[in-house]
């Protein structure tokens, strides 16, 4: 019974079809690691800072993240509500 399985069950691969897929996913590893090792533009962020405290935890988490996570410079602009809506819109 053991052996009637495995063969039928050899029977139905087709191993080329197989290999196939195996070598484009192992080309499509390695063309994915090359590319996330390629250096990216420096990039350079300006947030402007509201004067209420839960605007300044977000900001501050902002600029963490953008400062370790991508490696950006990250300026911050201090000011009170109104003159920093005017400047984004």
């Amino acid at each position: 019974m053991v052996k009637y399985f495995y063969e039928s069950a050899s029977n139905n691969i087709d191993r080329g079809n197989v290999m196939k897929k195996l070598l484009g996913i192992v080309v499509l590893g390695f063309a994915l690691n090359f590319f996330a090792g390629t250096k990216v533009k420096a990039c350079s962020v300006h947030l402007g800072d509201f004067d209420w405290d839960s605007a300044n935890i977000h900001t501050a988490i902002s600029t963490i993240i953008l400062e370790e996570g991508y490696n950006c410079s990250v300026r911050v602009t201090k000011g009170s509500t109104t003159p920093i809506m005017t400047a984004f819109f």
